[in-house]
């Protein structure tokens, strides 16, 4: 349940688990994955890939770390983990660093330390975790769906009552500068109807 990377189940994700599994099945499994008991279970804190590697090479054991730490210490170590492990999709990073933003009581240079980007980028990623799920998926869409960091961050100024789905697809065939003047002149001209954006962009 601590895990942030949801993505799993991508055609990627199933090659990198696939190539994972073959590197244990030929040099074994080198790091052991980390857990915590909880009850008559054990929670995997970090190495949920590990896991699913074994799993695909149908191991009946696997090496675990077992810790004993709080629920809040066990998702601060599954985030860390994550953060320095493959790299993640856009929503993921958005996930794993406002989460670790908050189990740093809102320490801001604390997550820097962490995640090793800078103020700047993180304070993008912080913002664009207000914006619905399914506008902050077009940010790791392919084709002329994908949206820029950019254009979401411009998104965050829009008030909420803006179908921000809605206004972003009436402007998708815009360039990336095109869709960036063309929300902040409905910002401007203080519109709150996504299909306003048609007459802007005109």
């Amino acid at each position: 349940e601590l895990n942030v990377r949801k993505t799993l189940t991508s055609d990627e994700d199933e090659t990198g688990i696939s190539d994972l599994a073959n590197d244990i099945r030929s040099n074994g499994l080198i790091n052991p994955i980390t857990v915590r008991q909880q009850g008559d279970k054990y929670e995997i804190i970090a190495g949920q890939r590990r896991y699913l590697a074994c799993k695909l090479l149908n191991k009946p054991t696997i090496p675990c770390s077992i810790v004993n730490v709080s629920t809040q210490k066990a998702e601060e170590l599954s985030l860390v983990e994550n953060v320095q492990r493959n790299p993640m999709t856009n929503s993921d990073k958005i996930k794993t660093y406002s989460k670790l933003y908050e189990v740093y009581k809102k320490d801001i240079d604390k997550v820097i330390s962490v995640v090793n980007i800078s103020r700047i980028t993180l304070t993008k990623y912080l913002k664009l975790n207000s914006l619905p799920e399914d506008v902050i998926k077009l940010l790791d869409a392919s084709g002329e769906t994908k949206i820029t960091i950019e254009v979401a961050v411009e998104l965050t100024k829009l008030p909420q009552d803006v179908d921000k789905l809605k206004l972003i697809k009436n402007i998708q065939t815009l360039k990336t500068s095109q869709q960036i003047s063309a929300i902040k002149d409905f910002i401007t001209q203080e519109c709150t109807d996504a299909d306003d954006i048609n007459t802007i962009k005109e």
